[in-house]
């Protein structure tokens, strides 16, 4: 499987794409601008706005998810500051003995 995880992946005209990686960092990251003819199978799309005429075929993953910085630091995604309850991320606290100790969060998914 080719892996252009979080860079812009190297398209030509018309190309058959097929096993490929390509998630990107933030929701809707244009890929593959300037190209026509793309055709997607099996190839995960995370996070990837493909230009107009691209084809996505069978197992191909094309989910938007829009991440927090404090859950995924090693993405260097923009810091919103400190991890709590204010976070959009955030779905409830973990309380031990009625002192919250942690959180639950979870990725948002956008459209």
């Amino acid at each position: 499987m080719a892996n252009y995880h979080y860079k812009q992946p190297p398209f030509v005209n018309d190309q058959k794409v097929d096993n490929w990686h390509s998630t990107q960092l933030q929701p809707h990251t244009p890929i593959g601008v300037g190209i026509t003819g793309l055709v997607f199978t099996n190839c995960n799309l995370k996070n990837c706005l493909l230009p107009e005429d691209a084809v996505v075929g069978l197992g191909c993953n094309t989910s938007q998810t829009d991440y927090c910085a404090h859950e995924h630091p090693e993405l260097d995604l923009p810091d919103e500051g400190a991890i709590n309850e204010s976070c959009r991320h955030v779905k409830e606290p973990i309380k031990v003995n009625g002192v919250v100790v942690g959180y639950i969060r979870e990725d948002i998914p956008v459209g």
